[in-house]
């Protein structure tokens, strides 16, 4: 009986680890600069600090806690790793982020 109970904790325990894992590289936040205002899919973004996470195919975008939009896209892989984060801009349109640390990109749109 105690055999069974010591297990099941174990893979209790391994799920609660795995779930958490999962949790933190979902949530995982990078910084953005931008230098002047940009419009991404319809919302107005000002020069400024903010925070921008992936969600499925949505980036989130944060001024301090707060969201403050829903960016629809996807995520691109590239050949090599960004150093940092980085926007492209055409016609003051948010079209792309690339993700600091990471070889993937976030496609604004389509």
């Amino acid at each position: 009986m105690r055999k069974t109970s010591t297990i099941t904790l174990m893979i209790f325990g391994l799920l609660l680890a795995i779930t958490a894992v999962a949790k933190d590289a979902k949530e995982k936040k990078y910084e953005l600069e931008l230098a002047n205002a940009v419009e991404a899919s319809g919302v107005q973004l000002k020069a400024g600090t903010y925070k921008v996470a992936v969600e499925e195919n949505s980036l989130i975008v944060y001024q301090g806690n707060k969201e403050v939009a829903k960016i629809p896209g996807h995520m691109e892989e590239l050949e090599t790793k960004n150093q940092e984060t980085s926007v492209t801009v055409s016609n003051n349109k948010l079209t792309e982020i690339r993700l600091s640390g990471t070889n993937m990109r976030f496609v604004v749109g389509g």
